[in-house]
């Protein structure tokens, strides 16, 4: 292939951090803007210490529909890379991306550098028995004149001998491993969330990289109307928030006149103990949009975060959103991928979102659990719309919508929110609670009168 000198702009979106699992998966995506040249595809190459020429592991997919990018260069509107490939190694890699356009020629676009996030455990007690087996071994055939006089045979056949031990013992581990496997064919997310669990030397890394961006980094503001919760629910939402690895935020929660003392006894408990955690109570119920909308008054922060009373944040959720935050300061509206969680604290029904979508979002609620706004960007909507409770959050994003920028946009591309499923909530089946449909159906009337356009909403 020729190499060629092009002008061109990029981002890598993913991954956001400098490291890999060599157990998993690695993401790696953004876009690349050129002025006339057709991109067909990216190339990746490694250099490691394992490798000692330049070899290749993979390409990612060009040409995904950008509108962000095109906003902001009124042209090449399907400029986007998307693609995984998997890293086998344990040692830091460099990956260097290509572009490959029309004919051979192709260009650099830039370096990755990458450490691996977990390393081969090394088995003492495995190898204590290769040697072990292996004087053994030795000492009969030396004994019995069996050992080959021959060095180079010898080294040989030590080398096979070596090769059939480990070997048998990997395939000994999957073995006692298949009923573990196999429980993931039923339930692929389950599989999917061992994958992708965070592990120890994981958070250690984040804690490092949260301790320096909590120096500059913003205060986040999590808004929590309450009313009614299982203490339980209530207890356990707090903990994740508690349980954060960015650690600059404020809880604020709303008590909207709960029946059940145990709700302000629980919260003032928590408050005691640690100074972040604001309570505010209404006198009497005044409904969930009210509600927010005066925890948003009460706010410090620069950003505001949604929660619910009874569902949870992982532990990284806000790590991620403050990451995305330096790289792109300009970025007002932010939103998380997110699943849902029973009772048993059983995960399913994970909803991976992608970047922000004008259609998709008229129809429904598109952002959707996590989302993290600009304060300033929320009060130029004044909040929450009293009157659309139930569809509220659609509402909002709407609003949101006609005065944000897409540049200004982003998806975050972790499972950030647990949304909790039981009897009462609209996680389960989204039935319990009919006047949510009524609600959304004039919200997006509202939005086509603000924007004059001619449409009729109906319910499929």
């Amino acid at each position: 292939m020729k190499n060629i000198n092009v002008p061109f702009t990029f981002r890598i979106e993913s991954p956001l951090a400098s490291y890999f699992d060599n157990q998993a998966a690695l993401i790696i995506s953004g876009w690349l803007h050129t002025e006339n040249i057709k991109i067909n595809s990216i190339n990746i190459y490694i250099e490691s210490s394992s490798y000692k020429i330049r070899k290749k592991i993979g390409c990612l997919t060009y040409g995904y529909k950008r509108l962000d990018v095109f906003e902001a260069y009124k042209k090449n509107l399907f400029c986007g890379f998307f693609g995984n490939i998997y890293l086998y190694q344990d040692t830091p890699v460099t990956l260097k991306l290509w572009a490959a356009a029309d004919g051979a020629d192709q260009f650099f676009i830039s370096d990755l550098y990458l450490e691996p996030l977990r390393l081969k455990s090394f088995n003492l007690i495995l190898y204590l028995n290769f040697f072990r087996l292996s004087f053994n071994i030795f000492f009969s055939k030396l004994f019995s004149g069996q050992l080959p006089r021959d060095p180079k045979v010898f080294l040989l056949k030590f080398i096979n001998f070596k090769r059939r031990f480990f070997s048998n013992s990997s395939n000994s581990n999957s073995n006692s491993n298949s009923n573990s496997n196999s429980k993931y064919l039923s339930n692929p997310y389950l599989g999917w969330r061992h994958k992708n669990s965070l592990t120890l030397n994981l958070i250690k890394r984040m804690n490092k990289i949260s301790t320096e961006l909590e120096k500059k980094g913003p205060l986040i503001s999590i808004v929590v109307p309450v009313f009614n919760p299982k203490v339980e629910h209530l207890k356990a939402m707090i903990n994740s928030v508690l349980d954060q690895i960015y650690s600059n935020w404020e809880l604020i929660l709303v008590d909207d006149a709960s029946k059940n003392f145990r709700t302000d006894e629980i919260i003032h408990e928590y408050a005691r103990n640690d100074s972040r955690i604001k309570f505010i109570s209404n006198e009497v119920n005044r409904h969930i949009s009210i509600t927010t909308n005066r925890g948003i008054s009460f706010s410090n922060g620069s950003f505001i975060a949604f929660l619910d009373h009874d569902d949870l944040l992982s532990k990284d959720a806000l790590f991620h959103f403050i990451r995305a935050l330096k790289e792109r300061p300009n970025l007002e509206w932010l939103y998380s991928d997110e699943d849902k969680i029973d009772d048993k604290g059983k995960h399913f029904d994970p909803i991976f979102k992608g970047d922000w979508s004008a259609e998709a979002a008229i129809c429904h609620n598109y952002t959707h659990h996590l989302t993290l706004v600009k304060k300033t960007t929320l009060n130029k909507v004044r909040g929450l719309t009293e009157g659309l409770e139930g569809a509220q959050d659609l509402d909002l994003n709407l609003k949101l919508a006609e005065i944000v920028e897409i540049s200004n946009i982003a998806h975050i591309p972790f499972v950030c929110y647990h949304w909790r499923a039981h009897s009462e909530s609209t996680a389960s089946d989204g039935l319990q609670k009919d006047y949510i449909f009524d609600a959304a159906k004039k919200s997006i009337s509202n939005a086509f009168e603000r924007r004059k356009l001619k449409a009729e909403v109906f319910l499929p």
